[in-house]
C-alpha cells in the first residue's frame, strides 16, 4: 500500500530538485528587486525626494508595489513539490483507510477470542 502511494507521488517528487533550485536562485533576485522598488516608492512618495533613475518605478511590467510584493511572496512560498496537503490526503486516504479498517477488525477479533 505504501508502495502504491509512493508510485503515485513519485512523478511529482521528481520535480522537487528543480523547483528547489529555481527557488534558491530566484528568491534573492526577487527580494532585491522588490526591496529596491519599495525603497524608491518610499523615497518618491513618502519622503517627497527625487529618484535618480525612475525607470523601475515607471516599468509597466512591474505595476504597483503590491504587485511586486506579491511576486516576491509567490517565489518565497514556492513548494518543493507541486502537491499540497489536500492532494496528499486525497491520495493517501483511500490507501490508508482499508489498512486501518483491516487492522481494527483484526484487533477486534483478537479481543473477542
Amino acid at each position: 500500500m505504501v508502495t502504491s502511494a509512493f508510485l503515485w507521488l513519485l512523478p511529482l517528487l521528481m520535480l522537487a530538485p528543480a523547483l528547489l533550485a529555481a527557488k534558491r536562485r530566484a528568491r534573492p533576485a526577487y527580494a532585491a528587486l522588490v526591496g529596491e522598488h519599495e525603497r524608491m516608492v518610499h523615497r518618491r512618495w513618502i519622503l517627497r525626494e527625487p529618484v535618480a533613475d525612475p525607470t523601475l518605478l515607471e516599468a509597466a511590467e512591474i505595476g504597483p508595489v503590491a504587485d511586486t510584493a506579491a511576486i516576491y511572496h509567490a517565489v518565497k512560498a514556492m513548494r518543493p513539490a507541486p502537491i499540497g496537503m489536500r492532494a496528499m490526503v486525497a491520495i493517501m486516504l483511500p490507501i490508508a483507510l482499508p489498512m486501518l479498517l483491516a487492522a481494527a477488525l483484526q484487533i477486534q477479533s483478537r479481543i473477542s477470542s
